[in-house]
């Protein structure tokens, strides 16, 4: 049954029955006793169950309620029940308790949102999952203690770590199907996909396969006594652009056109606009290909498409259009979507220079979405969403505490790892971006002496971040200092830490092992999974310039002028339109300090006259 999770709550909940007919059945799971054996329940408490499984997790809380269940850890996952609500930000009623609707819901959540640490989250996930266990719902346990049979184990012991960590759950499935090695199959690895699409709370079942798919490949390749059977690896559904030999060779010449006239114009052509930086040429390039291919994929043949021309025409944008909005659950256009419309729209008037096709385009995109004029500038509801992590104070005690207490921690030990040295680099990294906003790029290729200025000793001494002209976005140069209790952790980083990640000089801050340059996509996807890890908090490097704006105006909702000189805007102009809407909350603080201050003020009445009138 299909669960509307947006629909009303009712008041129509189904409660379980607490007095069924027959005896209790005790469903509480213990260890296997032996290999590929079903789990046998042991005697812990009587489980109240009226025939079906809860539909929701209102209805599994309710035959948690005191009288009804004698559960061991019934007060424990009642608790868990209610952290879930309180994450998600949904009644009860409307959380699905299907394994299948519901893991992508937990998977997705931002737990430090709600006020929850990561591990403490991990609990309350695993209570979430005993608790419908013991219902009666076929989920498999957070925690898998099946003993893999001899056999398996014989072809996990000589695998390196790694592996043996990736295939042990598809080992540990076989095992409890009583599967052997010499019998797995291609039904084999679909009844896997199954299991974990099914009947476990996976936020991410797909890409669990896929990797599972990965390493059972390469034992493959590696092992000679491995099954003799290739693991198929799924294609993420989530890819469907087409490669660009599938296209027109007039089709790509006019593409590559495109992008080298906006990245290398000439800057005394009569039509010459502001070139874009190689990044935006990237990202342009990628969008044309998905709208290309997501007209040949509605039905146009493809050796129409020879020009831009043709996908400028509006006819063939709503086709693009209506195939990217079904491919979306809730059949909405969504931020990536219109972000390629807008590409077309500089396609249709700066390259086709065609201003009906441009106005058709916008007067579109506005149907559908936000007005594409007004997305210049602004942040986007995901930031928005992120920012709101921070309305927990301990979120921000959190994030400000991580360098130092990284560096206390291992600082610690008797002997640093290269692990610890990545951990210390992380560390640093957030410390700069909470003191100084800057962007990742610019981040990623600090130098020593040249980015990175340090002077004086001792209480006289400064380190400043300065970014000349040519490395700023806005082509406007940055210059920001450091506090001093940031550098104990940059004096760690260099004399100890850093040597054990790049043995060899380098003058960039943040080296990769070969003393280059680090990859900017490798910075921008670590350091966030650093601060999910430690911290719980879900941020990508550019929030940490929001971050800074909203702490700026939360102090002083006028200080617009501050915010400007610490992101590095052009003009004020910019900021107003970025975080004008970060003013709200004082705005009501305001609001809510005159409406006090007119309440306790006491009333002043007219003194009242001599013969009784006023």
């Amino acid at each position: 049954m299909q669960l509307d999770l947006f629909s009303p709550p009712t008041d129509n909940v189904t409660v379980y029955d607490p007095e069924p007919s027959g005896s209790a059945v005790d469903i509480t799971p213990s260890r296997n006793v032996g290999c590929g054996q079903p789990v046998q329940p042991t005697v812990s408490h009587k489980a109240v169950l009226s025939g079906a499984s809860p539909k929701n997790l209102a209805e599994a809380l309710a035959h948690y309620g005191e009288g009804v269940s004698t559960h061991p850890t019934r007060v424990k996952i009642r608790s868990a029940f209610r952290s879930v609500e309180r994450v998600l930000q949904r009644p009860l009623d409307q959380i699905p308790a299907d394994p299948k609707a519901l893991g992508p819901l937990l998977g997705a959540a931002n737990c430090a949102a709600g006020g929850i640490k990561p591990r403490q989250w991990g609990e309350v996930k695993s209570l979430v999952n005993r608790g419908l266990r013991d219902l009666g719902m076929d989920i498999v346990a957070v925690r898998d203690e099946t003993v893999l049979s001899a056999e398996w184990e014989a072809l996990l012991n000589p695998l390196d770590r790694r592996l043996q960590i990736a295939l042990a759950k598809f080992m540990r499935f076989c095992t409890r199907s009583d599967i052997a090695p010499g019998d797995v199959c291609e039904a084999t690895f679909e009844a896997f996909l199954n299991e974990l699409r099914e009947r476990t709370l996976h936020a991410k079942p797909m890409a669990a396969y896929r990797q599972t798919a990965k390493f059972w490949n390469r034992a493959l390749a590696e092992q000679e006594a491995w099954p003799r059977v290739a693991m198929p690896e799924k294609h993420d559904e989530r890819q469907y652009a087409l490669v660009w030999e599938a296209f027109p060779s007039s089709f790509n010449e006019d593409v590559l056109a495109f992008l080298a006239t906006k990245e290398f114009g000439d800057e005394f052509a009569e039509d010459y606009s502001p070139r874009v930086r190689k990044s935006t040429t990237k990202n342009r390039r990628e969008a044309i290909r998905r709208v290309a291919s997501a007209l040949v994929l509605s039905g146009k043949p493809v050796e129409e498409i020879e020009s831009l021309r043709e996908l400028c025409k509006i006819e063939n944008v709503r086709t693009a259009l209506r195939f990217l909005r079904a491919r979306h659950a809730d059949q909405r256009v969504t931020e990536g979507d219109l972000n390629h419309i807008w590409v077309l729209r500089v396609i249709a008037r700066y390259w086709v220079k065609d201003e009906a096709a441009t106005k058709a385009i916008i007067k579109l995109a506005s149907a559908v979405g936000p007005d594409i004029e007004s997305r210049r500038g602004g942040m986007r509801p995901k930031n928005r969403e992120l920012l709101r992590q921070f309305d927990q104070p301990d979120n921000f005690v959190a994030l400000v505490d991580l360098p130092q207490k990284t560096l206390k921690r291992i600082a610690r030990k008797t002997e640093s790892s290269y692990n610890d040295a990545v951990q210390v680099m992380y560390a640093l990294q957030v410390a700069i971006l909470l003191h100084a906003p800057m962007r990742s790029k610019n981040l990623a290729e600090l130098e020593l002496g040249h980015h990175l200025i340090d002077f004086g000793k001792a209480s006289r001494r400064t380190v400043r971040i300065h970014l000349p002209e040519d490395k700023v976005k806005n082509y406007k140069s940055y210059d920001a200092p450091l506090p001093a209790h940031v550098f104990p952790l940059l004096d760690a980083w260099l004399k100890v830490y850093r040597p054990l990640i790049c043995p060899t000089p380098s003058r960039y801050l943040f080296p990769n092992s070969k003393g280059e340059l680090r990859s900017r996509d490798s910075l921008a996807a670590q350091v966030p999974k650093f601060l999910k890890r430690e911290t719980g908090l879900e941020m990508h490097l550019h929030l940490f310039r929001h971050l800074a704006a909203k702490i700026l105006l939360d102090r002083d909702p006028n200080c617009i002028e501050l915010v400007r000189q610490c992101l590095g805007h052009t003009t004020t102009r910019t900021t107003e339109r970025a975080y004008a809407e970060l003013r709200t909350d004082p705005a009501f603080l305001a609001l809510d300090a005159g409406l006090r201050e007119i309440m306790e003020k006491p009333i002043m009445r007219a003194p009242r006259s001599k013969g009784g009138r006023r």
